[in-house]
């Protein structure tokens, strides 16, 4: 049911195909969370693009850093707003989401039952008479198929989200939040490959991103190189609810990842200071700064082995 290979987790519902992008670019990204349930099931799906369509899965006990906010676990960045679960699945995965869409699980169900049902295919070890194949599902039917947990919960969310790429189902009067941008992205991701958020374990039932495996696959899945982004710490110097999601916002679709997102030890800060650790930073610093549109950039002699440019925000990003 769940394939493990090389630290990365890989949903038997969708085969990874290797070689080269085409040249139609990147694909575009939509976040899709459905939430009210025993858990929030949360994906990033791409279309539109390069290789073919496809979608990670976000599982509930990885903890990532939700830029503005802090760390949290994907299930507790599913209780924020839209824009900051959006973000922090942007920063996860190292690549702009161009859109989002939440729904509520009974209202999933409700356009599930308004469309006359979803069919899924399932696999033996789930399918009702042992033999894989399509399966009609009702809305309530729907509802109780995603309940429960362990390894076959992150495998029935893989299977429900292929079935329900590439249709209509999903309205915008639906949404609790988000619109129609994402709803195109995901009405185009018909036949997607289906992956897990390349994760290794933390303590307990948490979960930590392994950022290397994830930047293979994301290039392999939704095109664009494979590069590892550059990592960035942000500090909150101004005392301005939210900042980190703004810096995010502008850092993230650029190439760069934020590791830590916390406030400074004060809130006088006037001027926005970027350090970068040592002089093979300084044009990646620069680049930040031109981003942001404010501060100065300053060189570190000692590496700070955390980071490859700290950024302490100060009143002048606002």
């Amino acid at each position: 049911a769940l394939v493990v290979a090389a630290g990365a987790a890989w949903l038997a519902v969708g085969p990874l195909e290797r070689g080269p992008a085409p040249a139609t670019g990147p694909s575009r990204l939509a976040l899709l969370a459905v939430e009210g349930g025993e858990r929030p099931l949360v994906a990033v799906v791409g279309a539109l693009g390069a290789p073919r369509p496809a979608a990670f899965t976000l599982p509930p006990g990885a903890v990532i850093v939700v830029p503005g906010y802090g760390e949290a676990t994907v299930a507790e960045a599913a209780g924020l707003p839209g824009p900051m679960l959006r973000t922090a699945a942007a920063n996860a995965l190292g690549r702009w989401v161009d859109a989002y869409a939440v729904v509520e699980l009974d209202a999933l169900a409700g356009a599930v039952d308004r469309a006359g049902g979803l069919t899924l295919r399932l696999p033996a070890a789930l399918a009702p008479t042992g033999e894989p194949g399509p399966v009609r599902f009702s809305g309530p039917q729907l509802r109780g198929f995603l309940a429960g947990d362990g390894e076959r919960a992150a495998l029935r969310w893989g299977i429900v989200l292929r079935g329900l790429l590439g249709t209509d189902l999903l309205r915008p009067d639906d949404l609790a939040e988000g619109g129609p941008g994402a709803l195109r992205i995901l009405a185009a991701a018909r036949g997607a490959r289906v992956a897990a958020l390349p994760v290794r374990p933390l303590r307990d039932d948490l979960l930590l991103p392994d950022r290397e495996a994830a930047t293979e696959l994301v290039a392999a899945l939704f095109g664009g190189p494979a590069r590892e982004p550059l990592e960035v710490s942000v500090l909150n110097g101004s005392g301005t609810p939210g900042i980190g999601r703004l810096v995010a916002e502008r850092l993230v679709p650029a190439g760069f990842r934020v590791v830590l997102s916390e406030n400074a030890a004060s809130f006088d800060h006037r001027v926005t200071t970027i350090t970068a650790a040592g002089r093979e930073h300084r044009a990646a610093a620069e680049r930040v700064r031109e981003l942001l549109g404010v501060g100065r950039v300053v060189v570190s002699r000692v590496p700070s082995g955390f980071a490859d440019i700290g950024i302490v925000v100060g009143e002048d990003l606002g």
